[in-house]
């Protein structure tokens, strides 16, 4: 994908791409770990449930610039640190691993505070901007109260990976990696 060019639809459809499959991975953990704790299996059926979501929040999302902008027009704020391929491909190896390994509980919170760290995060709360100002510009203001809720939520979901993550986990340098999620400075 050529990132110089990108528009908003190629945002939108990469974001919904991303949460989509993120909700996959967290679903297969909870399959995966289910036999662990049933407090495991819900935790990760939590967050997959939580991932899609957000996917369709961005749906919403969408439709609301739709009538607000040019969908198609050539997206020039999206910051540099951000890049959809390499989102995607830290997604494939997740994906890979999941695949591939004799998966522990430690791996799972290990892969899971890695993909909430990533650049993903970042592309959901640029398209949550964008959206704000869809919200502004279409006159639907009283639609910024579901979006302060759902910003709110996206800090309690990585709570509640913290949470799970000291309950569950039982290496410390895990347990640290999942703290610097709610840091402040992040």
């Amino acid at each position: 994908m050529n990132e110089q060019y990108l528009t908003l639809k190629d945002i939108f459809d990469a974001c919904q791409e991303v949460e989509l499959r993120v909700a996959k991975i967290y679903a297969k953990l909870a399959l995966l770990l289910g036999s662990v704790d049933d407090r495991v299996e819900r935790f990760w059926a939590t967050m997959s449930t939580e991932e899609w979501q957000h996917h369709v929040l961005v749906d919403f999302g969408r439709n609301l610039c739709e009538q607000a902008f040019d969908i198609n027009m050539q997206i020039t704020d999206l910051p540099t640190s951000i890049s959809i391929d390499r989102i995607r491909n830290g997604l494939a190896e997740h994906e890979h691993r999941l695949a591939e390994m004799n998966l522990t509980l430690n791996d799972a919170f290990k892969t899971a505070i890695e993909i909430e760290s990533s650049e993903a995060d970042q592309l959901f709360i640029y398209l949550t901007k964008k959206i704000k100002k869809a919200v502004q510009e279409t006159g639907q203001t009283f639609l910024l109260g579901r979006l302060n809720r759902i910003a709110k939520e996206m800090q309690h979901h990585h709570k509640a990976l913290v949470v799970a993550t000291k309950r569950f986990c039982n290496d410390p340098d895990i347990v640290r990696s999942a703290l610097s999620l709610t840091d402040d400075n992040r």
